[in-house]
C-alpha cells in the first residue's frame, strides 16, 4: 500500500473491492474462457462480457494517511468519557460530537480537513464531506473547549504510555505526534472503518497500553473500528 508523502495530508480514493470480512474471494473464471459471461458460437469467442456485480459486494472508500495511529485515542475518547461530556456542554450545544472530535483532531495535529484520519477519528469515511463543511465558524469559546480536550487526551496518552504523569505540554504534545505517526489506509463503508497498519508500525508500548487493540462498536460514533496490521 502506498503511503500519502505530504505531512498531514491525505488522499481519498473509491474502489469497489470484495469485502473479506463478508464476502470471501472472487470466484474465478470457468474452463480457463476468461471473465462470467463469455460463450462461444460457431467457434468463434464472443466479446467478454462484463461480469454481474454481486449485491453482497461493499463500496468502500479507502485513503492513505500518516497519521493512522490518531485513531488509537479513540479508546482514551472513550476512557475520558468525552462523548457524555460534549452531549451535555452548553460550549458545544450547537454542535455535534463528529464536529468537536474532528475540530479535535485537527487541533492535534494539524491535520488538512480532508485527511482520512481526521475524519475517521470523527467516525466518517474518505470519501465524507468534514463536518465542518456548510457549517458556522468556530467561536473563541468552542476553540478553547476543543483545546482544553486536546490537552487532556495528551495528559492521558502519556499516562498510558510511560505511566506517569507528563512533565509538560510539550512532552505530551511531542509523545503524542510519535504515537500517531503511522503510515495507514483508511478504508470505510457504512457503520464500518477499517484502519490498515504496517506490521513495521507495531509498538510494544502501544500494544501494552491497549490502544491498538480493536475498539469495536462505539455507539457514540455509530461505527465499528479495526485496526488490521499486514
Amino acid at each position: 500500500q502506498a503511503a500519502s508523502r505530504s505531512d498531514g495530508e491525505g488522499r481519498s480514493t473509491e474502489a469497489r473491492r470484495h469485502d473479506g470480512r463478508r464476502t470471501g474471494s472472487s470466484a474465478d473464471p470457468v474452463g480457463g474462457r476468461g471473465r462470467a459471461g463469455a460463450s462461444e458460437s460457431d467457434g468463434q469467442v464472443e466479446a467478454d462480457a462484463e461480469p454481474d456485480v454481486s449485491p453482497t459486494l461493499a463500496l468502500r472508500a479507502a485513503g492513505e494517511t500518516r497519521w493512522g495511529g490518531l485513531l488509537f485515542l479513540l479508546h482514551v475518547v472513550a476512557e475520558l468519557g468525552i462523548p457524555d461530556e460534549v452531549a451535555a456542554s452548553d460550549v458545544f450545544a450547537a454542535r455535534s460530537l463528529e464536529w468537536v472530535l474532528f475540530q479535535v483532531a485537527k487541533a492535534l495535529l494539524g491535520l488538512d480537513e480532508r485527511d482520512p484520519a481526521a475524519l475517521a477519528f470523527a467516525g466518517l469515511g474518505p470519501d465524507r464531506d468534514p463536518p465542518s463543511r456548510g457549517e458556522e465558524p468556530a467561536t473563541e469559546t468552542e476553540m478553547d473547549g476543543v483545546d482544553g480536550l486536546a490537552r487532556r487526551l495528551e495528559a492521558r496518552l502519556f499516562e498510558r504510555l510511560r505511566r506517569e504523569p507528563a512533565p509538560d505540554r510539550r512532552a505530551a504534545a511531542a509523545l503524542l505526534r510519535e504515537t500517531a505517526r503511522r503510515t495507514a489506509t483508511v478504508e470505510a463503508d457504512p457503520g464500518w472503518i477499517d484502519v490498515r497498519l504496517s506490521l513495521d508500525e507495531v509498538s510494544v508500548d502501544v500494544r501494552r497500553a491497549g490502544l491498538d487493540l480493536d475498539p469495536g462498536w462505539l455507539p457514540w460514533l455509530g461505527v465499528v473500528v479495526r485496526f488490521v496490521y499486514e
